[in-house]
């Protein structure tokens, strides 16, 4: 994300890749279609030898009350990201789309090896605010307080939210969805919600038919309650996939595409994921 943004910076800019800082919880793709219960939802978690465990985000709380920085800056990159993510739309590769069935089980070549969502995670989040503060301290030390305070205003609120979407989607913890493209990973763990598959990694690639069939066969084999699209791509092959099914369809927007800029972008991300979660998936 944001490499076509970062292009247009100044020379003397100083860029940071937040997904390499220092205590950034990432994980590994997995590979589109069916992963199941038990399958490879919680195995190909990796990290760098500085990064933390998910289980380790407890301590990120801790950090609330110490002096760190905060600038709105982290939440344009979901703009951005966006942008980019806009560009691929009606970019899907329909003329592959019968010559995928070799490659069913490597979606996540294209992609690399770990999903950049990184800010679906609320651990991740506090870390970003700390990682930008220090930052921001280092280049404007005369406003280092400033952004102390703003960091711990950012943190508690990051909390408060956390806190609150668990609460709301504790019913729904057990109700399986499948979703368009494995971007929700950082999310799901962190509310401990239960994904059976994806149509694809690559959002640009379509699906070949054999996964098609394999999608509907676990809807009706595995009680998937909700088959989610998203807001950026077309959502016929989900419509094609609940067909004669009893699942139901919601919309998913990991980038916030239709959102304002401004320091609550990742508040309403969130809380827009926890509401459609919410909603597809209850009883």
């Amino acid at each position: 994300f944001m490499a076509r943004a970062v292009g247009y910076l100044s020379t003397d800019a100083v860029v940071m890749t937040l997904e390499e800082a220092s205590g950034i919880h990432r994980v590994a793709f997995r590979e589109g279609g069916i992963w199941g219960i038990g399958g490879e939802h919680h195995e190909h978690s990796d990290h760098d030898d500085e990064h933390h465990d998910h289980d380790e985000h407890d301590d990120h709380k801790k950090h609330s009350d110490e002096d760190h920085g905060h600038d709105s800056d982290e939440h344009d990159e979901h703009q951005h990201a966006a942008k980019e993510h806009d560009d691929h739309d009606g970019h899907g590769h329909e003329d592959d789309h019968d010559d995928h069935d070799g490659h069913e089980g490597h979606d996540h070549h294209d992609h690399g090896e770990f999903d950049p969502h990184i800010w679906l995670d609320p651990g991740n989040a506090r870390r970003i605010v700390e990682v930008v503060a220090d930052q921001l301290s280092a280049l404007n030390p005369d406003h280092a307080e400033t952004y102390r305070n703003n960091a711990r205003a950012t943190i508690k609120r990051i909390n408060e939210a956390e806190a609150s979407i668990r609460t709301q989607l504790s019913s729904v913890q057990k109700s399986r969805f499948i979703v368009f493209h494995d971007a929700y990973r950082y999310f799901e763990d962190a509310f401990e919600l239960e994904s059976f598959g994806s149509f694809t990694v690559e959002p640009t690639r379509l699906p070949s038919a054999k996964r098609l069939s394999e999608l509907m066969e676990a809807i009706t084999d595995h009680n998937v309650v909700c088959v989610f699209s998203e807001p950026q791509f077309k959502p016929d092959l989900v419509e094609t996939v609940i067909e004669q099914t009893d699942a139901r369809t919601g919309v998913l927007d990991p980038l916030g595409a239709g959102l304002d800029q401004g320091p609550d972008a990742w508040f309403m991300i969130m809380q827009n994921l926890a509401d459609s979660f919410a909603g597809c998936l209850k009883s």
